[in-house]
């Protein structure tokens, strides 16, 4: 009798650990997360006047990052500063474009 349990519990965990690697087998992957800025471009704009500089941070104190010419063509990725600044990819490069210098 004591080995009918035994044999009944050695099938269970058998059914139970089955039935558990045939559910993670079944799982759908789950996507990569991605950041905000790895998103694509909202909109893409142009560049409204010569010597328009690209910025490291949304401030006209900020690092210049490029110096860009009238008709260059920018992806904006979101407005920041209520608006006021465009953070941008150009060139392979991020920053930011004061919102007015662009159309």
């Amino acid at each position: 009798m004591r080995q009918y349990h035994m044999l009944s519990l050695a099938c269970l965990c058998l059914v139970t650990a089955a039935a558990s690697a045939s559910a993670a087998m079944l799982s759908p992957p789950v996507p990569a997360m991605t950041s905000a800025i790895e998103s694509v471009a909202q909109r893409q704009m142009e560049v409204a006047i010569n010597d328009t500089h690209l910025r490291a941070k949304p401030t006209t104190h900020s690092d210049r990052l490029a110096t860009l010419k009238r008709g260059t063509k920018v992806d904006v990725i979101e407005m920041v500063e209520h608006g006021k600044w465009a953070h941008v990819k150009v060139l392979g490069k991020m920053g930011y474009i004061s919102a007015n210098l662009l159309r």
